[in-house]
């Protein structure tokens, strides 16, 4: 009965822990808008109305409490793109097909530099 017990704990605490959500893209985007507001130069410049840029970013905080890291970028993105400034993104780092992304070798071809 004790080993029962004790079995059907450490399953459930298992299953419990495994479960667990461990999304973090409203801490990711906390992070940006830290990040933002401290170190963009045209900060000031681009949210001169604070009022509609204080509710922007409450919209966004509420998405990102209810999206996960598949949608977490669009969440990113759309913080980004309310600057309207090419110099300031986020990229999506591609983990997928890292073989892919490494530099391959290609053939390679003599030229005789007379002839060309």
């Amino acid at each position: 009965m004790k080993n029962t017990i004790i079995t059907f704990l450490v399953l459930g605490v298992s299953i419990t822990a495994y479960s667990q959500n461990n999304c973090e893209c409203s801490k990711t985007l906390k992070q940006l808008t830290i990040k933002v507001e401290k170190e963009y130069p045209g900060f000031s410049l681009k949210t001169k109305d604070s009022v509609a840029y204080e509710s922007f970013k409450s919209h966004l905080v509420g998405l990102s409490n209810s999206t996960c890291e598949t949608n977490c970028y669009d969440v990113l993105k759309k913080n980004t793109d309310y600057f309207k400034d090419g110099h300031l993104a986020i990229i999506r780092k591609n983990t997928e097909n890292i073989e892919d992304s490494k530099i391959r070798t290609i053939d390679t071809i003599d030229i005789d530099v007379e002839k060309f």
